[in-house]
């Protein structure tokens, strides 16, 4: 009988530890990775300080100087828009890079920006096999996305656009809580004026 409990104790265990193992690994399923990068050496004098702007979507996620890159995630697979614009003292320049792709989840997109010339023409290109490996193996400097604390994931911004509730429905269904005696006087008079004063 002592046997059985502690086998039953060690599969318990074991079980407990896998599960616990596979939670604490990051979940690719769900999403993909854009990754933009910009090699540290621009080939036309001057076209370094062009700053690249990059949008998603019609949203501005961040930008790129030499030697840095950005990583994106995306939720949901999907077709994005993907505009890299040049900027050099508060002004666009140049010609955009404009691409559309769709975007699979668990799957990572490697995208290259380069200024072509000091009219700051925008090359963008998808990388794959070696060419991926090569750029991979340089150094680069992590660009953080625009205003993290202004910025909003994906998930968050699906759940906002859930529709509220009107103060009058809310008001109802604090009545009927208070009906039905699961709130008591005192918490409903406190969430009424709560509600009232949004």
């Amino acid at each position: 009988m002592k046997r059985k409990n502690y086998f039953s104790l060690v599969v318990l265990g074991f079980v407990i530890l896998i599960s616990s193992f596979v939670q604490g690994q990051d979940r690719t399923e769900d999403h993909s990775t854009v990754y933009f990068y910009r090699p540290a050496k621009s080939f036309i004098f001057g076209t370094g300080s062009v700053n690249l702007n990059i949008i998603i979507d019609g949203k501005k996620i961040g930008s790129v100087l030499d030697g840095t890159k950005l990583e994106y995630t995306l939720y949901g697979e999907k077709e994005i828009k993907i505009k890299c614009v040049g900027n050099f003292a508060a002004g666009n320049v140049g010609k955009p890079y404009v691409k559309t792709i769709q975007v699979k989840n668990g799957k990572e997109y490697h995208i290259t920006l380069s200024v072509l010339s000091i009219s700051a023409t925008i090359k963008g290109t998808i990388l794959e096999g070696a060419k991926l490996k090569e750029i991979q193996t340089k150094e680069y400097v992590d660009t953080i996305l625009v205003d993290e604390k202004e910025v909003k994931s994906e998930k968050e911004e699906v759940a906002d656009q859930k529709p509220q509730k009107s103060k009058a429905d809310r008001l109802k269904e604090l009545k009927q809580l208070l009906k039905e005696e699961l709130i008591t006087q005192e918490e409903y008079d406190e969430a009424r004026k709560k509600i009232i004063n949004e």
